[in-house]
C-alpha cells in the first residue's frame, strides 16, 4: 500500500492515515501467522480450528484495509500475486475435508484476491478479503456442524435437516425471483454481521 501521491491531506487526516498504517500492519501480522499455521500443519482435527483463524485474518486485513482506503491510501499492485497460491493443505486435490462446492467458492476468493493483489484498486483488495473471511468461514463450518446447529434449533433429525437443506437449495436453483430477493437478504444480513 502507498499513499496516493497527488493528494495532499490536512493535518487531522494524516493521524486516520497512522491508524490505518497500523490497523494494517497488525492484520497483515495475524494473516501470515494464520498462513504460517496452515503451511506447517499436519493433517488433523486442528484443521477446522487454523481455517477459522484464518476466516478471521482475512476479516481483519478486510476491516484494516477499508479502514486505509477511507484513510486515503492507495494499493501497490503486488507482483506475482495474480500467481500466488494457498498453503499445500488447502489447495485442491489435497484431501481437503467437507463439501466441495464450499471448496470451490473458497477457490474462487482466493483467485479473487490473487488478481486484486495484482491489480491497483484497494476497494478490490477489501472486497477480496471479505470474500476470503466469508469462503473460509463457510468452508470451516462443515456439515456435522451444520446438522448440530440445526438439531439444537429444533429440527427432528438428520434426515429432517437433509430434506429441508436439499430442498431449499432445489427451490433456490428453480425460482430465480426467490433466490435473487435471499440474496440480497443474505448480503444484507451479511453486512453487519
Amino acid at each position: 500500500m502507498s499513499e496516493v501521491p497527488e493528494q495532499r491531506l490536512e493535518v487531522g487526516a494524516t493521524t486516520a492515515k497512522d491508524e490505518a498504517w497500523d490497523a494494517v500492519r497488525d492484520a497483515q501480522s495475524a494473516w501470515v501467522g494464520a498462513m504460517r499455521n496452515h503451511e506447517l500443519a499436519p493433517p488433523d482435527a486442528e484443521f477446522r480450528r487454523r481455517l477459522r483463524a484464518l476466516s478471521d485474518a482475512a476479516r481483519a486485513m478486510r476491516d484494516s484495509h477499508a479502514r486505509a482506503l477511507e484513510g486515503g491510501l492507495a494499493w501497490r499492485p503486488v507482483k506475482g500475486s495474480d500467481r500466488a497460491r494457498p498453503p499445500y493443505e488447502l489447495r485442491p486435490g489435497t484431501g481437503r475435508r467437507g463439501p466441495e462446492h464450499l471448496w470451490a467458492r473458497f477457490d474462487a476468493a482466493v483467485d479473487q484476491l490473487n488478481e486484486a493483489g495484482a491489480g491497483e484498486s484497494l476497494a478490490d483488495v477489501v472486497a477480496a478479503y471479505a470474500a476470503v473471511s466469508k469462503a473460509a468461514a463457510r468452508a470451516g463450518a462443515d456439515e456435522d456442524t451444520l446438522v448440530r446447529l440445526a438439531l439444537g434449533r429444533g429440527v427432528e433429525s438428520e434426515t429432517a435437516w437433509r430434506e429441508a437443506y436439499d430442498g431449499w437449495n432445489a427451490r433456490m436453483k428453480g425460482d430465480m425471483q426467490l433466490a435473487t430477493h435471499f440474496g440480497r437478504l443474505y448480503q444484507a444480513a451479511s453486512a453487519t454481521a
